[in-house]
């Protein structure tokens, strides 16, 4: 067997620890990152702030964000975090996310799953940074809110939930 297949093969069992280390495979750890102070326009999430593809995992979570902020202030946001949420009302109001999310900020690495690569992804919010910056190494986060993103159609992706881990696949499919 390759990496990958035992990475998928102890997926189910222990998805956040396949997944991490599939996406993290042959790269050097460490824990000084250098910061630089980045431009926002040259933030990945730039081509999501004209027009959207929402056939990419890191824009829709990025509207998806947008749209929470603005929910109380723009009723068009509030239709567009709902077209972005897996099952909306498993959401409610919204509260505990902006509690859960209270402090951190959008990292922008897509990890995909190990043994769905093709259907699910997940992304990270990390502890927040004063300004939009960029490390010039890989990082430890002390501490990191989960966001599962799930492919719906060819060019959608949807938000499916958010935690302290990357749930399996079995637990995305039910």
């Amino acid at each position: 067997m390759d990496v990958r297949g035992v990475l998928s093969g102890i997926a189910p069992i222990t998805p956040m620890t396949a997944n991490t280390l599939h996406n993290h495979w042959g790269q050097r750890a460490t824990t000084l990152p250098a910061y630089e102070a980045a431009d926002p326009m040259q933030s990945p999430y730039a081509g999501s702030m004209g027009e959207p593809d929402f056939g990419k995992p890191d824009h829709v979570l990025y509207v998806w964000w947008t749209a929470l902020a603005d929910r109380f202030t723009n009723a068009a946001a509030k239709e567009v975090l709902h077209s972005l949420t897996w099952l909306p009302e498993a959401f409610g109001d919204y509260e505990w996310v902006d509690e859960m999310l209270r402090g951190y900020s959008l990292a922008s690495k897509v990890y995909y799953a190990v043994d769905a690569p093709e259907e699910v992804a997940y992304m990270r919010f990390i502890p927040e940074v004063a300004q939009s910056s960029r490390t010039f190494a890989p990082m430890a986060v002390p501490s990191a809110v989960f966001v599962t993103l799930v492919r719906t159609g060819p060019k959608q992706w949807m938000v499916w939930g958010l935690g302290d881990h990357m749930p399996s696949l079995r637990d995305i499919r039910g």
